[in-house]
């Protein structure tokens, strides 16, 4: 249950893209919001794509893309966390 934000490929390695964004701090970070259980979630999600696939990739990495955006929409900060998610198969 649930869907993979981008998937894209950097070189060889096929990277599932988990997009988490805040407007406020009060909540904690993009990163903060990525919480074990959601984890887990990811690394099904991943498995169920990968296994769906004709052939599957020489490597798989699950990453994280950490917007923040401020009161007035603008973005004040957006990083790639590359590997964000570990997991067996999952890490270049």
């Amino acid at each position: 249950q649930g869907e993979i934000d981008i998937v894209a490929r950097e070189g060889e390695v096929l990277c599932l893209i988990e997009v988490r964004t805040r407007r406020s701090p009060r909540y904690g970070t993009p990163e903060e919001s990525l919480t074990a259980r959601k984890r887990q979630r990811l690394r099904a999600l991943a498995e169920e794509y990968l296994a769906g696939l004709p052939e599957p990739p020489l490597a798989c990495r699950i990453d994280l893309v950490a917007i923040e955006v401020g009161s007035d929409g603008s973005v004040r900060r957006c990083t790639l966390l590359r590997n964000a998610v570990e997991g067996h198969g999952f890490s270049v």
